[in-house]
């Protein structure tokens, strides 16, 4: 996200559902803010989502081990 920041990227899109575990994103936004981001948090836009109720994952079992091994961020993907 520091590359992200430095090519003119402000704005950030995030939910407590999105990655492959709960509230990957919002795990790894905060850990690039505080490392990364914090002299510019008040040039950061970010958007997240409410009223959605974090349940189990809609992945399947094969699909989040494809994900561990590849890193592959994304339904229906083929490697």
């Amino acid at each position: 996200m520091p590359h992200a920041f430095d090519l003119g990227i402000t704005h950030f899109d995030n939910a407590n559902r999105y990655g492959p575990s709960h509230r990957a994103a919002e795990k790894f936004f905060g850990r690039a803010l505080r490392k990364d981001l914090a002299p510019h948090r008040d040039e950061l836009i970010l958007s997240t989502k409410a009223g959605n109720p974090i349940g189990p994952s809609p992945l399947t079992d094969e699909e989040l081990a494809l994900i561990d091994r590849h890193g592959v961020h994304g339904r229906g993907v083929r490697v």
